[in-house]
């Protein structure tokens, strides 16, 4: 039996369970991959795990303040895209009005100076993951040096070798989209 009362809750509900569930998911995953990732490098060389905790707090620090920003642009985003889809649902709804005045040109151009508002700042939350993905892309290529050197300077086979510096390569990568997840999960 269902009550009909909150049947209209129904799509937002599954919308949030699918949608939450998936991002702790993808988030629990790039945390066990950059955990890996780091674990092989420490195995194979155990002289990288002082450069890795340095590595690591860079991480978090770039991380923490990576979300911060998102989240505020995105909230700006949020606030700058509700006027465009209200301005626009009103203009549908009295179309007949807005021509009848002869106003499509005022109408355009308020709706098109809502989208450059809401472009500005998708456009700026784009530009920091960008910055963002540079830093680590950064700090990756200082983690696969360091890797490089400390697995040949240890004198470690050369498939333990390989395997280390493909982990500091997959280490931006894992860091980085766990970054951009547990933005988007928050």
């Amino acid at each position: 039996n269902v009550c009909f009362a909150h049947v209209w809750r129904l799509p937002f509900i599954i919308k949030v369970d699918t949608s939450l569930t998936d991002q702790i998911r993808v988030v629990l995953t790039q945390a066990f991959a950059f955990i890996v990732n780091v674990m092989v490098i420490v195995v194979v060389s155990p002289a990288f795990l002082p450069p890795a905790i340095v590595i690591i707090a860079i991480y978090v620090k770039l991380s923490a303040s990576y979300i911060r920003s998102s989240r505020d642009l995105r909230r700006l985003e949020s606030n700058a895209r509700s006027p465009i889809y209200s301005k626009f649902g009103e203009t549908l709804a009295g179309i007949v009005t807005v021509r009848a005045f002869s106003a499509e040109r005022k109408f355009l151009k308020i709706l098109f100076g809502s989208v450059d508002l809401m472009m500005s700042s998708h456009y700026a939350s784009a530009m920091i993951n960008r910055y963002l993905l540079w830093r680590f892309d950064c700090l990756g290529a200082i983690a696969v040096f360091i890797t490089t050197y400390l697995a040949l300077y240890s004198g470690a086979s050369p498939g333990l070798a390989a395997l280390a510096i493909t982990s500091a390569q997959a280490l931006v990568s894992s860091v980085y989209w766990l970054c951009r997840w547990v933005s988007a999960l928050e």
